[in-house]
């Protein structure tokens, strides 16, 4: 069952984790172009990835499993791509996935108001 807080706690990571990956990819392309070199982005860009894996991981446990979020992990993982709030777009695109499955199950429960 998805609750009213566990929606709210998913959405609400989403949010922060697309939040946190701007500062992320403007390190990653700033270190590109000052002549730091790969060493520097790869540093960045393997802290990102870890972000989205320990996201993904989190989402899954508050959500259960979704097909939505493989696409995104993939999405993650390509560099400049951050920018894009693709884990706050996937979250919300499962929670409304989730309601309409619980409204097809049982069409007297009442439907969860939207976050």
């Amino acid at each position: 069952m998805l609750t009213k807080r566990r929606r709210a706690l998913a959405l609400g990571i989403a949010i922060v984790v697309d939040l946190i990956q701007l500062p992320l990819t403007a390190a990653f392309i700033g270190s590109v172009l000052s002549g730091l070199g790969l060493t520097l982005a790869a540093s960045v860009e393997s802290v990102d990835i870890g972000l989205d894996l320990v996201t993904a991981v989190v989402e899954i446990g508050l959500l259960g499993f979704h097909w939505m979020l493989l696409p995104t992990i993939f999405l993650e993982a390509i560099p400049l791509l951050d920018v894009a709030p693709t884990w706050t777009l996937c979250v919300w695109w499962v929670i409304r996935a989730r309601n309409k499955e619980m409204q097809r199950v049982d069409p007297n429960v009442p439907r969860p108001r939207p976050v």
